[in-house]
Formats: C-alpha cells, sequence, structure tokens
C-alpha cells in the first residue's frame, strides 16, 4: 500500500495506491514501482465535464526512487502550475 497526500486542483487529500507485485529484486530502484489507484472527483471539486465523465479517476503510476544524498534540497516549493480550465459542459452538435 502507497498512503501519501494528493494534491489536484489545490485540495489535498490523504489518498491510499496499491502497489503492484515487484518485477525485480530493488522496486523503485533497479525497476519501476507501479501503484495503482483511483480517486472521486467530487472529492477534488472537479465538476467540469460531469455528463461525459463518471466520479471515479483511476491512476497508475510508476515510481522510481532518487537519492536526496549530496543533492540541495529546495528551501520552499515551487509555485503550483495554473490550470487548464474545463469546460463546465459537453459541447454539443
Amino acid at each position: 500500500m502507497l498512503r501519501g497526500r494528493l494534491t489536484l486542483h489545490g485540495v489535498s487529500r490523504i489518498e491510499s495506491f496499491v502497489l503492484a507485485p515487484a518485477a525485480c529484486a530493488k522496486p523503485g530502484e533497479d525497476c519501476d514501482a507501479i501503484a495503482h489507484g483511483s480517486v472521486s472527483r467530487d472529492d477534488y471539486n472537479l465538476d467540469g465535464w460531469q455528463l461525459a465523465l463518471g466520479d471515479r479517476v483511476r491512476f497508475t503510476m510508476q515510481v522510481r526512487l532518487q537519492s536526496t544524498q549530496n543533492k540541495l534540497i529546495p528551501s520552499k516549493p515551487a509555485p503550483p502550475r495554473t490550470p487548464e480550465p474545463f469546460p463546465s459542459r459537453v459541447p454539443t452538435r
């Protein structure tokens, strides 16, 4: 189980993802660690495209570990990206 804070469009929540069986002896170092899970769009106030999309958003993550030894750690996080606007309705023809 991979548990941590997920932030989408300025909303943060604790989420859990299931780790797939390892494909090598040191997952995350010698091969990708794979995690699967889903979140509710409603939990993150993602209400655009309601008629076309379901509430659940599924994720598959490929994770690699990176050593922080001998590396400078930034003093503050990078500024958040400005999200692209989502249409509020599905276009009709």
